[in-house]
């Protein structure tokens, strides 16, 4: 059985890491996470000088964990309503 609550916490903080926790949909998990962790680093050093695109970014970034976190939550969800029919 999966934790609903757990997946959605790993998606809200490590982007796709919910995702590999649930076993399903491990490519598109995969890629937000390098994705994410390779955009951050590029942004990270350029915190200074472009401050106004470096909250944009993290505002969008929050928005998109946010929907993933819920995603990832229905998901596991999902997982665990098709683990207890195949049970019964």
């Amino acid at each position: 059985m999966k934790k609903p609550w757990l997946s959605a916490i790993l998606n809200l903080f490590f982007l796709g890491v919910g995702y590999l926790y649930n076993g399903r949909r491990v490519a598109m998990g995969l890629i937000l996470l390098l994705s994410f962790s390779i955009s951050s680093f590029f942004y990270a050093d350029k915190f200074e000088k472009l401050f106004s695109e470096f909250l944009e970014f993290l505002i969008s970034s929050i928005l998109i964990s946010l929907a993933l976190s819920i995603d990832a939550y229905q998901e596991a969800k999902l997982i665990n309503e098709e683990l207890v029919s195949k049970k019964k």
